[in-house]
């Protein structure tokens, strides 16, 4: 049996529904449903009342949920302790982020960090997560910083009032296709189809890019080929000629020197910013030292 499958019973218990518990935990519906079913088949009998709408607890269901409720809070409280405990020394942190800073961003920062502040120690989680999960895991201690894109016309659909925030600097957000593809005219309404590559609907990026497209000229023109979540896979999925993306600079750029990605020429592009996330009851020497040379950072750009 698999702790997430008891996150799984919650939710859906809590929202009522599959899809919309499995939009909440960042799964496909098929994937929850099997991990439902697993957990049905280990405790021995159904969980879930399929009948009912919104979906329900069986009485059986109801008993165990109790239980389980408390085995996954136990098991947070427990991880946290842990966790708690392992930075006594307090000479590492760990920063949470999107998966697409990842890859170039974050290490860049951290280095400039470290020739700042001197050598520490840091861990990196760029796990696939909604932006609620990733700031409980700051609100319990988990994580010491998040970072990730924000977007003035797309809110992140959260309050972050009171919440330690700084803008860390902007990336270019724009479309990109193989550089040997034939050249494409967005602001042409009666061109040929073009192949869209498309983020997933979880992906906070896919509003972003949602913006960008609906009601420009070429919107009837896109033909979606291609989904995926993270903006990598469709970065690689552009330089093979598989269609347009619109991509992070960070992404985007080592393609372009390579003389594998172009952008596309035209206005329908915008300018995101990297915002770094802290939570006032985490705080650390090193914590504190980081968040000085992180708001010094905010106050140089441009």
């Amino acid at each position: 049996m698999d702790l997430v499958w008891l996150e799984d019973l919650l939710s859906v218990a809590e929202k009522g529904h599959f899809a919309r518990a499995a939009e909440a935990r960042n799964v496909s519906q098929s994937a929850l449903t099997r991990r439902i079913q697993a957990l049905e088949r280990w405790a021995g009998g159904p969980l879930l009342d399929r009948s009912t709408h919104p979906i329900s607890l069986t009485p059986a269901g109801k008993v165990f949920s109790a239980r389980a409720r408390d085995i996954v809070g136990r098991a947070a409280t427990a991880r946290a302790e842990l966790r708690e405990q392992a930075r006594t020394h307090r000479d590492s942190i760990t920063i949470a982020c999107l998966h697409t800073l990842a890859l170039h961003y974050v290490p860049e920062l951290v280095a400039d960090l470290q020739r700042s502040i001197g050598p520490f120690q840091a861990t990196i989680v760029a796990e696939t997560r909604t932006i609620n999960q990733y700031l409980e895991a700051l609100s319990n201690r988990q994580t010491d910083l998040f970072l990730c894109f924000t977007y003035p016309q797309v809110p992140l659909g959260i309050t972050l009032d009171g919440v330690p925030q700084l803008n860390l600097g902007d990336e270019s957000f724009a479309p990109y296709q193989a550089v040997d593809a034939p050249p494409l005219d967005l602001g042409d309404a009666n061109g040929p189809a073009i192949p869209y590559l498309q983020y997933g609907a979880t992906a906070f990026l896919s509003r972003i890019a949602e913006r960008m497209t609906s009601g420009a000229p070429f919107e009837a023109r896109l033909q979606p080929v291609y989904r995926a979540t993270l903006a990598e896979s469709l970065a690689s999925a552009a330089s093979r000629g598989m269609g347009v993306a619109w991509l992070p600079g960070s992404i985007a750029q080592p393609l372009v020197n390579s003389g594998q990605l172009a952008a596309v020429p035209g206005p329908w592009r915008a300018r995101l910013s990297v915002m770094a996330i802290g939570a006032t009851s985490n705080r650390s020497p090193l914590l504190d030292e980081v968040w000085r040379q992180l708001r010094e950072i905010a106050e140089r750009k441009p």
